[in-house]
């Protein structure tokens, strides 16, 4: 889901074409200069979103700046926030639907814009500040810079590191997968990465 005041936009990832979608996702997340929000973004979307897109710059976590903003005062969900942010309720019944069945529902396509238009109506009814927005605005990383390779296809090179694990998360909607931030030293700093099983802090 992609939200301007104006429309939003909800792409199907499995039925547009690859290398588009790569183009058209690394042209929008990539570009400095355009505000991104999200919602638990860094630990939810991103992981998932990381392979079709080198980078996510200028992104604002609408979570993260809730907690800089009210650091007594939890806000457990986007529902919660929006609660608490706009007086309203967020319709949240269709998070649980058939989200893999083709065609989707009408009620469905209402709830992905929803989802995502909501955030801007928080951001406009915050007022953020410079310096609050300063404090938590932030670039993420691909998620694959982790492996490298080299040489011709037929003789391809793996670079292989050692790195301890910093922090875990599962990813949403999978059994097998999780995410992970590591720390692999100077040389090479914090990864983003996504593995395939559950991974221990250490």
């Amino acid at each position: 889901q992609l939200a301007r005041h104006e429309d939003v936009f909800l792409w199907d990832l499995r039925s547009l074409p690859a290398d588009h979608v790569r183009r058209a996702l690394a042209r929008v997340l990539g570009d400095e200069g355009l505000l991104k929000l999200g919602f638990g973004f860094r630990k939810g979307d991103w992981p998932q979103l990381a392979p079709w897109a080198q980078t996510c710059n200028s992104l604002i976590d609408l979570d993260q700046l809730w907690s800089r903003l009210h650091p007594r005062e939890s806000a457990k969900g986007l529902q919660a926030l929006v609660s608490k942010a706009l007086s309203t309720r967020l319709d949240k019944s269709e998070q649980c639907s058939d989200w893999e069945r083709r065609p989707l529902s009408r009620s469905q396509l209402d709830y992905a814009a929803l989802d995502a238009h909501c955030l801007l109506q928080v951001w406009d009814r915050w007022k953020v500040s410079e310096a609050d927005r300063a404090a938590v605005i932030c670039n993420l990383p691909s998620a694959v810079d982790s492996v490298q390779t080299s040489g011709s296809d037929e003789e391809g090179q793996l670079e292989f590191a050692v790195a301890e694990v910093a922090e875990t998360w599962p990813l949403q909607g999978s059994r097998h997968l999780s995410g992970c931030v590591v720390d692999a030293g100077p040389s090479r700093g914090r990864l983003r990465l996504v593995q395939g099983g559950e991974v221990a802090i250490g």
